[in-house]
């Protein structure tokens, strides 16, 4: 793949009575007519990669899959939260988030799935399917890898390198990069399982202070909310959540809160997610009145049954957010910003979508483009 507008990287293809060639600056492509074969080398005719004899694509009743040479001493990193050596040669991985969090050693699928590793030969590999994809690296054959899918599309991106820098550049230009988080993000952060009272947050804020050690944030576990899912706090674990606020602030340390997850109340009720608009806008008072809190709004986009209303009721929800946030804080001249987390709905295992498929790329980014058009010109909104 080249970039649009990149000049510096002319495109050549020819053919040849045995195979195709494509060159463009560091990278040629030789893709063999028969059998099928793709080979891609640096611009000193380095073998980078190239398809395990003539299973570049194989499809059957299960479903698809591309196996790839696996050279002697290769080594392989990545794949994102996955248990295990760090690198992954004589291993499989499925790619199928799971929440287990008093997971064994070995124990795979984890929480989170990143379908994209990188070669110590100077290449990445992003296998772009949202499917529950599998990855097999020399398990099966110690002289190759695969990745395969039982469903969609075998789509997936070559990123030359060659330094693992490079890589992870040229990686984050496909899929995006991530924002500069305002300064006292970087500070430390105190987070542990079952911090969900008020008595435990004091206590270990208090702690830091004591001990001179510095610290900007601490995070309320999940279980702060009632039954798991309504975002009030639990009963009989905060007396006083507005006055810990407070004093968490007065000690120059903020707490991090989860917003709602689809802007209607319809699509939260079809998620299970029984929060009504007025709860919503009565935290944000309340977190106006209080201080200077930048307010994280978390929203799911590509949800089973979402309709264009829908994205429309997150638009208005978020100006709605503004305005009482804004009318809050009126009196102490001086307001938080409003900063949105937008992420595509992925299906997970042993809940009530496990089985619906991911929308459509296309589509989500369509739906991501118009989210950001509609509040691009919002002041205090990123």
């Amino acid at each position: 793949m080249i970039k649009k507008g990149d000049g510096s990287e002319p495109l050549h293809i020819s053919e040849h009575p045995q195979d195709y060639e494509i060159s463009a600056g560091t990278l040629i492509v030789r893709i063999s007519k028969s059998p099928f074969q793709i080979r891609i080398f640096d611009r000193y005719q380095k073998l980078l990669m190239e398809d395990f004899q003539d299973k570049g694509f194989v499809f059957d009743s299960t479903g698809m899959y591309s196996c790839k040479t696996l050279k002697p001493g290769e080594r392989i990193y990545g794949l994102g939260e996955k248990n295990g050596s760090l690198n992954r040669v004589g291993s499989t991985f499925k790619m199928w988030n799971s929440d287990n969090p008093c997971y064994r050693i070995h124990q795979d699928p984890l929480y989170k799935s990143i379908p994209f590793f990188m070669s110590s030969e100077g290449y990445g590999i992003y296998f772009d399917n949202t499917y529950k994809t599998q990855f097999d690296f020399g398990a099966e054959s110690e002289g190759e890898y695969s990745f395969s899918t039982p469903g969609g599309e075998m789509i997936y991106y070559f990123i030359y390198g060659p330094s693992f820098k490079q890589i992870i550049t040229r990686y984050t230009e496909l899929t995006g990069k991530a924002i500069m988080p305002p300064d006292w993000a970087l500070g430390f952060s105190q987070c542990r399982g079952l911090l969900t009272n008020e008595k435990l947050t004091r206590e270990i804020a208090a702690g830091y202070r004591m001990r001179q050690i510095p610290c900007d944030i601490i995070y309320q576990d999940i279980g702060w909310t009632r039954y798991l899912q309504d975002f009030e706090w639990r009963e009989g674990n905060y007396s006083d959540p507005v006055k810990m606020l407070e004093d968490l602030k007065r000690v120059g340390q903020r707490s991090v809160t989860i917003a709602p997850e689809a802007g209607s109340e319809r699509l939260r009720r079809v998620v299970n997610k029984h929060l009504t608009r007025d709860q919503i806008i009565n935290a944000i008072r309340l977190i106006g009145r209080k201080g200077k809190f930048d307010v994280r709004l978390y929203f799911l986009i590509g949800l089973p049954t979402e309709t264009h209303e829908d994205m429309t009721e997150i638009v208005k929800l978020v100006k709605h957010i503004k305005h009482h946030l804004i009318k809050e804080s009126k009196s102490r001249g001086e307001v938080g910003q409003i900063k949105l987390s937008l992420n595509c709905f992925i299906p997970k295992p042993f809940t009530p979508f496990q089985w619906f498929p991911m929308e459509d790329v296309s589509i989500l980014k369509e739906r991501q483009k118009w989210l950001k058009k509609a509040l691009g010109k919002e002041g205090g909104v990123k």
